[in-house]
Parts: structure tokens; sequence; C-alpha cells
């Protein structure tokens, strides 16, 4: 599996050169249930964490990895786990507000290039 597979694209490639140079891989968020995250990556999917840095520095859940961001991770054990280090820049994102006082957003996804919205019409005749 590439990069290119997952999505990876050339607007993606010229994102990096906006983040300070990070000696780690890039992959791709496919699944994201609290923790462990799921990463796709050119060694395949793997679960993955997040770094304490990452982590305990975010200020809001919008610095926080979500489906479809791309990744920097630094895999282990024989590529059987990750750690996210850091995100690069989003080109999309899609979220919804959160419910409360407190005014915050759920991420739903990052980096969509294509979305659908299906209305489903019921009829009532008899």
């Amino acid at each position: 599996m590439n990069l290119e597979d997952l999505g990876f694209s050339g607007w993606h490639r010229d994102s990096l050169s906006c983040v300070p140079r990070i000696e780690a891989q890039v992959a791709r968020v496919i699944a994201v249930d609290r923790e462990p995250y799921m990463v796709g990556s050119e060694f395949g999917s793997m679960p993955a964490e997040l770094a304490g840095k990452l982590a305990y520095c975010a200020q809001s859940t919008e610095d926080l990895p979500c489906v479809g961001d791309w990744v920097f991770v630094d895999c282990v054990d024989n590529n059987s786990h990750a750690i996210v280090y850091g995100i690069l820049p989003r080109k999309t994102i899609l979220r919804r507000r959160s419910s409360g006082a407190l005014v915050d957003f759920h991420l739903i996804a990052a980096n969509i290039d294509v979305a659908f919205i299906v209305r489903l019409v019921m009829s009532t005749t008899t």
C-alpha cells in the first residue's frame, strides 16, 4: 500500500514544506475510537497512540487527530504499533458543535474531497 492509495496528493506533499522537519513517517488516521487510533501507512494499518506532548498540549479537540488527518508517526515493535507526533495542515474539516454551554466542536472528519448528502423521504400514503 502506498500513501497515494490512501489519498495523499500534491497538496499534502506541498504542506510538508510548511511544517518543521520531523524525522517520522506520514500516515493517515483511518479510525478513531478514543484510544487507540488506527492509522494506515506504507506498512499497512496499525494501532497508534498519541505522543505525550501532543496529547497534553492540546487546548481543544480540534488540536487532536481525527479520521482523515495526515499525521507524523514513528512505527515501533516491527511496525505493529505507532506513536503519533504531529498533524499535517488540514485541507478541509467537517465538525459539529458540541452540546452544552461551553462552545467547543467535535471533529467528524478531515481532508474530505467529496461528500454526499442523502435525504430520506418517507411517504405516508395508505
